[in-house]
């Protein structure tokens, strides 16, 4: 059984073998291996579980290419291209190794198009060193001995359940990547080698021996970035004023704001607010009161993951993700990238909550009263693209367990969100008046009341475009 990380690959040991499973070193210093006897298809077998550290090749152009007086960029679009590995990590003799007289191989690397390519990658490897059918027969005569396990959390059960339904590694998505693979090798080298030379012609002090690069990805997202840039670099910033009046009100005080918003004249704001402090009492004209609601969140996906720990968290999105998969490694958070915002119909919502409901959790206490007064449904308006479910999860974790701060402050929105899409809609109080200072125009002010006692008050005013 190969993983994609060794630390998976201890994880899926311990969960689905005996407390007594060994462990050993292997080829590869960076991955371990792990034994230990069991069940395969209702057969007794012995398991060797292993894993590899990311690809296990990359694409490299062969060495006379390096040659840049001798070949222009243009030639790179069918220079021949070769395969190269870290011989640090060995992993390629590794596999070999292991795969040596196996039966059969399960492939338990990550469930995404890169996933899917490695596999391939360990199958090439690993095939010709296993039992019958020999080596030098097509690829597809090893199916009946190679399995692929899909899963989308580090749990147990979940674990357990992806063992229980193999399937088979899709060809077709490996493909997509060898193909993603060598386009961005051909055009980032050859852009980047046109450019340096180019800007090394025009520039070449300022530049000295600076590489200029090209990513078929990064360079329309720096596209924004510049974009943003040069905006905020032609802004130039207009003073303007606003007034606002605290009211009192019988043992309290209300806060109100001069409707026309913004004043872009100093000596109007100034006699305004001249007008409204000479003024002994404010007069209402209006006031009305209204209920508002704010709908629960859709389940969480990647992009919302990111923003939220943006928003919340002052997490950036690389510090943001990297601390999401040390969660998953950790089988705390299910698979942190999938665009899915709508939970499958097998998925069990109540077992979650009940996960969640354990003493010394922040969130303990409401958990507890969704089990109790029942769960929401969650929203329908979201969509399965058919990667890997939202973010939830997966097991109950205190902080020294999730490692560091920022990681238990992330765990804590995620559980805190995931209890909100299956909570009733937020519902809330609000009211508002008109009213005059003087003659100094009028004055509007907005008020809101919490009225269910099952989510938090939503701090936000709404109706009439009142600020």
């Amino acid at each position: 059984m190969v993983a994609e990380k060794p630390s998976i690959a201890a994880t899926l040991a311990q969960a689905l073998g005996p407390p007594n499973a060994t462990k050993r070193r292997g080829m590869s210093p960076s991955s371990p291996v792990h034994e230990y006897s069991g069940a395969f298809l209702g057969q007794p077998a012995r398991f060797r579980v292993t894993a590899t550290t990311g690809h296990v090749y990359s694409l490299d152009f062969s060495q006379e290419y390096n040659n840049w007086d001798k070949f222009s960029p243009d030639e790179l679009f069918t220079a021949k291209i070769v395969r190269t590995y870290d011989p640090r990590s060995n992993i390629p003799a590794h596999i070999t190794e292991e795969a040596r007289n196996c039966d059969l191989l399960v492939l338990w690397l990550d469930c995404d198009r890169e996933g899917e390519n490695i596999c391939f990658e360990v199958m090439e490897l690993a095939l010709p060193q296993m039992k019958e059918p020999r080596a030098g027969a097509h690829l597809g005569a090893y199916r009946g001995c190679v399995y692929r396990a899909r899963f989308s959390s580090l749990a147990p059960q979940d674990l357990q359940a992806a063992m229980d339904q193999l399937a088979q590694p899709n060809q077709n998505e490996s493909l997509s990547v060898d193909a993603r693979q060598e386009l961005d090798l051909r055009v980032g080298v050859a852009f980047s080698r046109l450019q340096t030379m180019y800007f090394r012609k025009h520039f070449g002090r300022q530049l000295g021996k600076q590489m200029v690069t090209y990513g078929p990805c990064q360079i329309p997202t720096l596209w924004f970035c510049v974009h943003r840039h040069v905006e905020i670099e032609a802004f130039r910033p207009e003073p303007y004023w606003r007034l606002s009046a605290v009211l009192p009100a019988g043992h309290s005080s209300f806060q109100a704001q001069y409707q026309a918003g913004q004043i872009w004249n100093e000596g109007e704001a100034r006699a305004l607010l001249a007008r409204a402090r000479a003024a002994t009492e404010a007069k209402v004209l209006r006031q009305r009161a209204w209920s508002s609601s704010y709908a629960r969140p859709r389940p969480l996906n990647t992009v919302e993951m990111l923003k939220m720990a943006s928003e919340v968290l002052g997490l950036g999105p690389d510090d943001a993700l990297h601390v999401a998969e040390s969660l998953y490694l950790k089988g705390i958070l299910s698979y942190p990238r999938t665009e899915t915002d709508k939970y499958p119909e097998n998925f069990d919502l109540r077992e979650t909550v009940r996960s969640m409901a354990q003493p010394g959790l922040p969130w303990v206490e409401f958990a507890q009263q969704l089990l109790t007064k029942g769960l929401s449904q969650p929203r329908e308006d979201g969509h399965d693209v058919g990667d890997h479910p939202p973010i939830t999860p997966i097991r109950a974790a205190t902080q020294s367990q999730c490692g560091s701060e920022a990681a238990w402050a992330l765990y804590e929105e995620v559980c805190r969100h995931f209890l909100a899409t299956i909570s009733p809609d937020s519902t809330f109080r609000e009211a508002g008046c008109s009213l005059v200072i003087a003659q100094s125009g009028h004055w509007r002010c907005g008020f809101e009341q919490r009225l269910s006692g099952r989510q938090p008050v939503i701090r936000r005013l709404q109706g009439e475009g009142w600020f």
